[in-house]
């Protein structure tokens, strides 16, 4: 293998031979010559939680004079991870068949592991179908197109939500209530509106609350009492990333879900909160031997199942 210079890079020639022998002159047509690389542009935020965005694309543009390009490899650098070590990632591709002209992309897939921050293309490899590769480092990428990007992941969140406030929307459900216009064979639901947020530590960001379930359960079971004959759940969710304080809206059909539930006065006991980066709180209330008194967050806390 011999190597020359390139521009704030390395190329290396396959040559053939080895072991100290001589080498023979290579024969006209001899593909001795690396492939080039002729631009590069990667996509400059990727989050790694979200549902479209979460990859990150590199698109290359490169040639090969003989033989052909076969295949890519790139090396991503990024801040030190909480281990004290340098974050490293790697992606590649190899082509169907090779070709002397070539535009296309790799893509790199960051994970929930992935450390956050400013990350670097810092290293591309090029190989044509006779060995030869070139290697293109983080001087010679600058000048052939944008190589940094952001690395968003909110998966690195580890704290927990917090409730802010809530509201009953219904504070009575009969037992024979039904829609309007008649239709008895469909629920007939309750709804709780919840005022959320997702706290983060300093130097990540908030995946944002992600689901919420509300435990009620019928006053005189209280406090260890409650079975599935007097207790129903609400609960909601958000379909996408939201982050901030915002409202979350849960319901449940208590009659429909089970029709042997007894009548009764029920009183809000448990509220459960979960983030997209799976972090989760449940809070207790002082009915239910806890520590949360919900009278402090809810106008009501109770609701009525009537006849």
């Amino acid at each position: 293998m011999r190597w020359k210079q390139c521009v704030g890079g390395l190329v290396g020639v396959a040559l053939g031979g080895g072991g100290g022998a001589a080498l023979a002159a290579p024969a006209p047509g001899y593909d001795q010559t690396a492939p080039q690389l002729t631009s590069v542009q990667v996509s400059p935020v990727v989050d790694v939680l979200a549902s479209e965005g979460n990859q990150v694309l590199v698109d290359l543009s490169a040639t090969d004079n003989l033989t052909g390009l076969r295949s890519i490899y790139l090396q991503f650098t990024g801040p030190e991870g909480p281990d004290g070590y340098t974050a490293i990632a790697f992606a590649s591709r190899s082509l169907s068949a090779p070709v002397a002209s070539w535009q296309g992309r790799v893509v790199w897939t960051p994970n929930t592991d992935t450390v956050p921050g400013a990350w670097r293309l810092t290293e591309v490899q090029l190989t044509d179908l006779n060995g030869n590769t070139a290697r293109y480092d983080e001087t010679a990428l600058a000048g052939l197109g944008s190589s940094t990007l952001t690395v968003r992941n909110a998966a690195k969140d580890a704290a927990a939500p917090k409730l802010v406030s809530g509201l009953l929307l219904n504070e009575t459900l009969s037992q024979t209530a039904t829609l309007p216009g008649g239709y008895s064979w469909l629920p007939v639901y309750i709804q709780a509106d919840l005022v959320v947020r997702d706290r983060v530590q300093r130097g990540y960001i908030a995946s944002g609350v992600n689901s919420a379930e509300l435990t009620f359960c019928e006053q005189t079971a209280l406090p260890s009492g409650c079975n599935w004959y007097n207790q129903f759940t609400l609960e909601g969710s958000v379909g996408w990333r939201r982050t901030g304080q915002y409202t979350l809206n849960t319901s449940g059909a208590p009659f429909h879900d089970n029709a042997y539930l007894t009548l009764g006065r029920y009183e809000l006991v448990k509220v459960m909160l979960v983030d997209r980066a799976g972090n989760q709180i449940l809070l207790t209330g002082t009915s239910m031997g806890g520590e949360t008194d919900f009278s402090t967050m809810f106008p009501s806390t109770t609701i009525t199942l009537t006849p």
